[in-house]
């Protein structure tokens, strides 16, 4: 959730951590390695950053370093909480566009978000938890209901399609109290 990083790391070295996993013993990194770095740093778009240290960079500027560290790593599935939390809007979406193209390439991601309206928009199946307990599964608009919503969150919402774009929206005024 606030990603953070307590050594004065290049950008370069962070992401290149993403294959420590799969180096035996002391060895050094393979062809195959440093072409998994390159295509994380690509994806996240990182060129400019990779002489930086990581303890000096924006927050947005961090979660892509760690997303980049994660694809470099080369895993099947990500599981990811709330990894646009405190992000302004334009790292909310390359974060969440980065880890929708990860998922393009018969790979997976798990992301743990609170923003329903950004689930909405950008996740393909979705579960609904309500004190641990899975309340629905399924697709947005399958799982964002107004019955489901009224449930978990006490507010009255309505699922809509607004210029494309799936929205649920719920109201300020919130049901009774339970």
């Amino acid at each position: 959730q606030n990603p953070r990083l307590h050594w004065p790391l290049h950008v370069r070295t962070i992401v290149a951590l993403g294959r420590l996993p799969h180096v035996r013993g002391l060895g050094a990194l393979g062809e195959h390695d440093h072409r998994l770095i390159a295509d994380a740093i690509s994806e996240t778009d990182l060129h400019a950053l990779l002489d930086r240290r990581g303890n000096v960079l924006s927050g947005g500027e961090l979660a892509r370093v760690h997303i980049a560290r994660l694809i470099a790593g080369g895993h099947e599935l990500i599981l990811a909480d709330e990894p646009i939390a405190n992000l302004d809007p334009r790292f909310q979406m390359e974060i969440l566009g980065t880890l929708r193209r990860h998922t393009k390439e018969d790979r997976g991601a798990a992301v743990v978000l609170h923003d329903l309206n950004i689930a909405a928009r950008h996740c393909d199946r979705l579960v609904l938890l309500n004190e641990g307990q899975a309340v629905a599964t399924g697709t947005p608009q399958d799982v964002l209901t107004s019955e489901n919503i009224e449930t978990v969150f006490g507010v009255s919402s309505r699922y809509l399609k607004d210029a494309g774009i799936d929205q649920a929206l719920g109201s300020r005024t919130p049901i009774a109290s339970r």
